[in-house]
């Protein structure tokens, strides 16, 4: 049986009313859906703009019992790969999970992912996950300074794909997601997750509590985190706390560069390299 959807017109957010139902007394897990977001958000703060035409949605999931801790790491990777599986399926599109919550095609933007969470004593008693996807979206439709980075499925295909064609698909790719989640399967999760991160095994420089950290990306490790390769060494780094950079500039003037900026060795003032994991 699918998880019940509620649909409305115009709202602030779909996190913001799921929380609100939850603050309410719901218990249920269900998800909330709406036409149009006046002040969605994404990932650290960033403005979301959610026009008409996209799937604007947030599963507000209870657990019982409370997830073990990191579960917003790993709620934002396998409801990312279960969009990617989603778009596959029903568009046909070859979509990638740009670490740690969004959704790229040939390097631009689809679908973004947040994920909130709340409990106790590490331990996570409900999750509200929203879900930004460019349905129907027009490209040209967005603020001016994403178009450049922004796809969309009719960019992609031409064809129009209704949200509300796509919610059932993607609620039942993730649940079985979210099922491992509960298993505490994770590095069966993480092995999922790798097959699809985009930049694997390139240059990228980690934004991280202040400083910058250089290195070839390694993907993921069992508990969600970014793997940094630098050297002779790995660097792991917290989505809460990091944030990835692509693509890195090339240091010096030359292919070669002047050596400094890769593999690890810092670059300019205040960048200073992670502790081993």
């Amino acid at each position: 049986m699918g998880t019940r959807q509620i649909w409305l017109e115009t709202v602030d957010s779909t996190n913001r009313v799921a929380w609100r139902l939850w603050e309410g007394g719901c218990r249920e897990r269900l998800w909330v859906a709406a036409r149009r977001q006046e002040a969605g958000v994404g990932r650290r703060g960033t403005p979301w703009a959610s026009p008409p035409g996209g799937l604007w949605a947030s599963l507000l999931l209870p657990f019982s019992p409370p997830l073990a801790p990191r579960p917003s790491a790993w709620l934002g990777l396998v409801t990312a790969l279960a969009v990617v599986r989603t778009v596959e399926r029903v568009a046909r599109v070859a979509a990638r999970v740009k670490w740690p919550n969004d959704v790229v095609v040939r390097g631009r933007k689809l679908a973004g992912v947040l994920a909130e969470t709340r409990g106790i004593a590490g331990e996570t008693r409900v999750a509200v996950i929203g879900v930004g996807l460019d349905a129907e979206v027009p490209v040209s439709s967005l603020p001016e300074n994403v178009r450049p980075t922004a796809t969309s499925l009719l960019e992609e295909t031409g064809e129009k794909f209704s949200p509300r064609a796509l919610l059932p698909v993607l609620d039942r790719t993730l649940q079985p997601m979210i099922s491992l989640l509960r298993s505490g399967a994770y590095r069966l999760v993480a092995e999922e997750v790798r097959q699809y991160l985009e930049f694997l095994g390139q240059p990228a420089m980690v934004e991280a509590e202040g400083s910058r950290y250089e290195g070839y990306f390694a993907g993921i490790d069992d508990e969600g985190r970014l793997v940094l390769a630098t050297l002779g060494r790995s660097v792991a780094f917290d989505p809460a706390k990091a944030h990835l950079l692509f693509p890195v500039p090339p240091p010096g003037h030359g292919p070669c560069g002047d050596g400094s900026g890769i593999a690890g060795i810092p670059r300019g003032k205040g960048i200073r390299r992670g502790s081993g994991s």
